[in-house]
């Protein structure tokens, strides 16, 4: 071999190599928060910026119709991932699938074909997870993490000076926010409100939606709230959509307790349900806790169910509630496939039975062990 050749070798092994150092991609399995079919999540890294796609097969069966999701992903890292610290942020085009053609819907505001996303670590089933959120819809996909971390080459992790984790009683609702790293995401009492966005500086920015659609120009749009120096307040402002001026104003005060929501039951699947439970739904408290969030799933077959109430029932009988539930589409925009309320009752140690008024559409599978697909939330009480 001549010196010139085996120089030239050496350059395209060293080009090859920089090039595996600067590009990783990472592939992720998982389950939509809506429905619990199974997602896809790839992402490709080469230095801080990220590009990916996210698919959920549609469903063309007798008689079940569900749309899929095929979305490209653009999009920045804000640091190592999969630090728990480092969001990636971006915007995605595609959108929702036909369930029998596999065809992009498209002309329909429910159906958007454009948007932002927001992928941050966070935890499911007591393990680590990786969350997208994508806008304007609010739907959110869970993944597995895979326990190892990319480093983009000139980024770092920053912080806040301010938490906007936390309850928020706002002049629309009671607002609840979790942060991770420096993104964050939540839901409002107004309309079934959602909220998700990006801290920047002492600035929260990013979109807001509302039932029904969810989708702009008349149920969602940005959102753009300022953080006070304590940290106890906000004045912030929104609009219909990403462009024309702002319609109108945005204020808030923490809640007097700033300790964090914690998710004490959770019976996730990433398989098909069923209705009618065949075990209950049961959770045990080490301590006295404030119950403040109940969610209950129903799929139905994709009809939903209008909203009944969900109530507590301890060991001895005795029953706390029942609470008049609100309801949350689905997916497709699927009405009424989660049931919420917000009990704000303290409960003291012991073992509790998640009870549905509805069970017949109460979602379940050999995954749940039969146990109806529910959350609760809690915070210790005061």
């Amino acid at each position: 071999m001549s010196i010139m050749k085996f120089l030239m070798l050496l350059l395209l092994l060293g080009a090859f190599h920089q090039t595996a150092l600067c590009e990783t991609t990472v592939q992720y399995s998982g389950y939509t928060e809506y429905d619990g079919r199974p997602a896809e999540l790839v992402l490709e890294f080469n230095g801080a910026a990220v590009r990916g796609t996210l698919s959920v097969a549609p469903v063309c069966e007798q008689y079940v119709h569900l749309t899929g999701v095929s979305l490209s992903l653009t999009g920045t890292a804000t640091g190592p991932w999969e630090d728990r610290s480092t969001t990636i942020s971006g915007a995605w085009t595609g959108g929702d699938l036909s369930p029998c053609t596999h065809e992009y819907i498209t002309g329909d505001p429910a159906y958007p074909n454009t948007g932002t996303f927001t992928i941050s670590m966070t935890t499911a089933g007591g393990k680590d997870a990786v969350r997208l959120v994508r806008m304007p819809t609010g739907y959110g996909y869970i993944f597995q993490a895979k326990g190892s971390r990319v480093t983009p080459a000139g980024v770092t992790t920053g912080s806040a000076a301010c938490d906007w984790s936390g309850r928020w009683e706002t002049n629309w609702g009671t607002m609840t926010l979790q942060q991770v790293g420096d993104s964050v995401t939540g839901d409002y009492t107004h309309d079934q409100g959602r909220i998700a966005g990006r801290v920047v500086g002492n600035k929260l920015i990013g979109t807001w939606s509302e039932y029904p659609t969810y989708s702009p120009s008349s149920d969602a749009g940005d959102a753009e709230l300022t953080i006070s120096e304590d940290c106890r307040t906000f004045t912030g402002r929104w609009r219909y959509g990403s462009v024309g001026e702002w319609s109108g104003d945005w204020t808030g005060t923490r809640a007097s307790t700033e300790a964090e929501e914690t998710l004490i039951l959770e019976t996730p699947t990433l398989a098909a349900v069923y209705n009618a439970p065949t075990v209950p739904t049961i959770f045990t408290l080490e301590s006295s806790m404030k119950i403040t969030k109940i969610r209950t799933y129903h799929w139905n077959s994709g009809q939903g169910m209008t909203p009944g109430s969900i109530s507590l029932r301890d060991s001895a009988g005795n029953t706390y509630g029942p609470w008049q539930a609100y309801g949350e589409p689905g997916m497709g925009g699927v009405p009424n496939a989660y049931w919420v309320v917000e009990p704000d009752v303290v409960l003291p140690p012991g073992t509790y039975e998640v009870v549905d008024s509805d069970p017949s559409t109460w979602s379940q599978n050999s995954e749940t062990g039969g146990r109806g697909v529910a959350w609760v939330y809690a915070i210790p009480a005061e």
